[in-house]
């Protein structure tokens, strides 16, 4: 990777910015982005680690999905079970068991088609979009070698995740 301050991942063989260029190309993400993650972190990671049900990382974290594609998800999740298999000194070797993105400005057509046939492809079980504009989740479950399509959930809505079985938090939770 290139040693110049940005954020890179490779997607389909292709070394591309994590998020795309501004004026001032080194700015962090927006706080609203960082905040999601920080409740992701404090109300669903706490949570199930608290049940033992896994591990979750954040963003900057490299997963080695094969040769040609090591995305960087802003959150993951690894299933106890797998967790010594999948974690390496590298990052995550494998399909994690959930993913999830924040959508930031201009990221959106990457997350919802490029990201989401990767993820597929790979076999991760769910892939979760959260749109803070939206103050929404849609939460993506593989099928055979697609993810179905979903409604977004919203509010008072619990979060339908079957990786997280028994999750107590709401959709809404996740937003400051």
């Amino acid at each position: 990777m290139p040693e110049d301050g940005r954020q890179y991942e490779v997607l389909d063989g292709k070394l591309v910015l994590r998020t795309p260029i501004t004026i001032d190309e080194l700015n962090p993400p927006l706080l609203i982005h960082q905040l999601i993650s920080k409740l992701i972190a404090l109300r669903i990671a706490a949570w199930a680690e608290a049940q033992g049900l896994g591990s979750f990382l954040f963003a900057p974290t490299g997963v080695k999905l094969g040769a040609r594609q090591a995305p960087e998800p802003d959150v993951l999740f690894v299933r106890a079970d797998r967790v010594e298999a999948l974690f390496g000194r590298e990052g995550v070797q494998g399909a994690p068991d959930l993913v999830i993105e924040i959508l930031s400005p201009g990221t959106e057509r990457k997350d919802f088609l490029q990201k989401r046939r990767i993820y597929a492809k790979a076999g991760i079980p769910e892939y979760w979009i959260v749109d803070p504009e939206e103050r929404s989740i849609v939460v993506l479950t593989l099928e055979a070698s697609h993810y179905e399509d979903a409604e977004p959930v919203s509010g008072e809505q619990p979060i339908p995740t079957l990786a997280l079985a028994g999750l107590p938090v709401k959709a809404g939770e996740i937003f400051p």
